[in-house]
């Protein structure tokens, strides 16, 4: 066993700028491109929505001899984002096949798993030791890199395991190097303290940040170990190790907040982590301050989010509404790895919107805010769907009849299942890689419109949902909400969050997206400027044309005080018998 006690009071000894909450937006919140190191062109152009560019490094790659190092990578990167005027992140893989031979060959115990593939032994003392000298190797040359370079890395990810997960096999090996969960965290806080050991040799890298990938598990509710598997224990008690001894408001959170959304299941993973993700946890975490969430979206290899039969069934809403649905979760920093979709145009709605959206968590700090209109059909919703009216039978994920009865209720509206199995069968990002299309009755998801800082009131008693709305060659019309004349429902109402507007704005700018489907047919944007009845901020007239369409005004008389009908701010007001239909309203105010 490696022994790190120094290490450990010289870690906790000496506080550093990492340790830092972050209480304001970062600049490098936001979208980024993994280029593998080499980027198909100049990323200085894409600065309005790319936060800079992120890499992989590997340690077979970085010290391919037992004396030899080879950084270039590194410069070459740091070298090129600080002229572009973007930032740098990557993580550090040096498990698994990105472990040099040498390190074998240097007698460290090699395994190999069921499949086939080769590991160190990671409680080998020589190998922990060989590991810890890369890393001082490594924080060395850094801290003789430009200053103005190092202020383009906006954070390390460490992955002592695998990849940058948290398990260091990935499948099943001999008993005699099968590590426990006490094993574990024993040789986790030993690779974390030598980590922080290296870089806090070194002043030079006092502001480097660093981002991990723990589970959620903070040690105050011991109750929350009881039953877990001895993998997910070890993770578990590292986890809260971590947040009792560092600042760990940098996390990586990819399943399945990044990939994708409206995903079977993920209820009960939103409700365990929205308040770490917001900052609302009671007592306050993190000083109070959000948690900055890392996720990727990747193409390629085994990750292939974007490449799933779901996502190919319509590309460009998968892209944009996986955007607003971790948006609306709390994802600040979206990856992609596929510079031809980023290059393309073709998704630039998606990466545009999660890019100015990223970590603007805090109302009161926050220049956007918005409301994505559409409904949810989740068939757990017994008071919505009574089991009598709907199906009959129990409410559980495999009565088809209740997922049938549902669709006929809403298919005039374009609800469909295209893969009515998936959802019965699978969850999580399992759904996600093996759906064959597109579903509307789902089973517990977040079931309301996606939103931040902003809320439609009463949305189904003033509004109804709509899906599947224009052409798949567009990004909104996955879901929408529009008037229902015929049952009365001619106004749908919004009311900013508490804090969001604390006095009259100097400006605000209002963004509807709404479908030009009528022809003639007219509606209004309202709002609160003081008066007795919202004043009108514009009014539409269609042209039928049968394509999404954008309307922005600026508003500088707007006291946005909740004067209009059930406490409004805005409204959007149906003045004919035509039910129009409508994606977004967005707000940017004055800062």
């Amino acid at each position: 066993m490696l022994v790190l006690a120094s290490l450990l009071l010289f870690a906790w000894g000496h506080a550093r700028e990492r340790d830092k909450y972050i209480t304001e937006r970062p600049p490098w919140a936001g979208v980024w491109l993994n280029t593998f190191g080499n980027p198909a062109r100049d990323l200085a152009p894409y600065s309005d929505h790319l936060a800079g560019e992120a890499g992989r490094l590997r340690w077979d790659r970085l010290q391919p001899e037992r004396d030899t190092f080879d950084f270039k990578a590194i410069d070459e990167v740091l070298e090129r984002v600080y002229e572009a005027g973007l930032y740098y992140y990557c993580e550090l893989w040096t498990g698994h096949f990105h472990t040099p031979e040498w390190v074998y060959a240097a007698g460290v115990p090699r395994v190999v798993d069921v499949n086939g593939s080769s590991y160190p032994y990671y409680m080998d003392p020589l190998y922990q030791k060989l590991l810890s000298e890369f890393f001082n190797e490594l924080a060395a040359h850094l801290a003789g890199l430009p200053e103005e370079w190092l202020g383009r890395i906006a954070f390390l990810q460490p992955g002592f395991g695998s990849t940058g997960d948290r398990q260091v096999y990935k499948a099943s090996v001999p008993s005699e190097y099968a590590i426990d969960s006490d094993e574990y965290v024993s040789y986790m806080q030993n690779m974390t303290l030598a980590w922080f050991a290296a870089f806090e040799a070194h002043s030079e890298l006092d502001d480097i940040r660093f981002l991990w990938n723990i589970d959620d598990y903070d040690g105050r509710n011991p109750d929350e170990l009881d039953g877990v598997g001895d993998r997910l224990r070890g993770e578990m008690l590292y986890a809260a190790w971590m947040r009792e001894n560092y600042n760990t408001q940098l996390r990586k959170q990819q399943f399945t907040l990044a990939i994708g959304y409206m995903v079977v299941n993920e209820w009960f993973q939103d409700e365990a982590q929205r308040d770490r993700f917001y900052g609302t946890t009671d007592p306050p975490l993190f000083g109070g301050n959000p948690e900055f969430v890392r996720g990727e979206h990747n193409e390629g290899g085994n990750m292939r989010w974007a490449s799933t039969p779901m996502a190919r069934a319509a590309l460009k809403w998968h892209y944009y509404w996986t955007a607003i649905s971790s948006v609306d979760r709390g994802l600040d920093s979206w990856e992609s790895n596929s510079q031809e979709n980023f290059f393309s145009g073709d998704f630039d709605e998606a990466f545009k919107f999660s890019h100015r959206y990223a970590f603007y968590k805090r109302p009161e700090t926050s220049p956007y805010a918005f409301v994505a209109l559409r409904d949810v059909l989740d068939y757990s919703d017994r008071r919505r769907f009574p089991p009598a009216e709907f199906g009959g039978g129990p409410v559980n994920r495999g009565n088809t009849a209740r997922i049938e009865a549902i669709l006929d209720a809403y298919s005039a509206y374009g609800a469909a299942n295209e893969d009515t199995p998936a959802v019965q069968n699978y969850g999580q990002n399992v759904y996600l890689q093996n759906s064959k299309g597109l579903n509307d009755v789902v089973w517990r998801v977040i079931d309301r419109n996606y939103r931040r800082h902003m809320v439609q009131l009463d949305p189904n008693g003033t509004s109804v949902g709509w899906w599947r709305v224009g052409s798949k060659d567009q990004p909104y019309g996955r879901f929408a909400r529009a008037f229902e004349n015929s049952t009365g429902r001619d106004a749908m109402y919004f009311q900013f969050v508490d804090g969001f507007i604390n006095s009259p704005p100097s400006s605000v700018d209002v963004t509807v997206i709404y479908f030009d489907e009528f022809a003639g047919s007219t509606w209004e944007l309202r709002y609160d400027n003081g008066g007795e009845e919202l004043a009108v901020a514009f009014s539409v007239e269609a042209e039928g044309d049968g394509v999404w369409k954008t309307r922005t005004v600026t508003l500088t008389d707007a006291v946005l005080a909740r004067n209009g009908p059930m406490g409004a701010d805005l409204a959007l007001i149906n003045t004919d018998d035509n039910d129009d239909k409508f994606h977004l309203v967005e707000v940017r105010r004055s800062e």
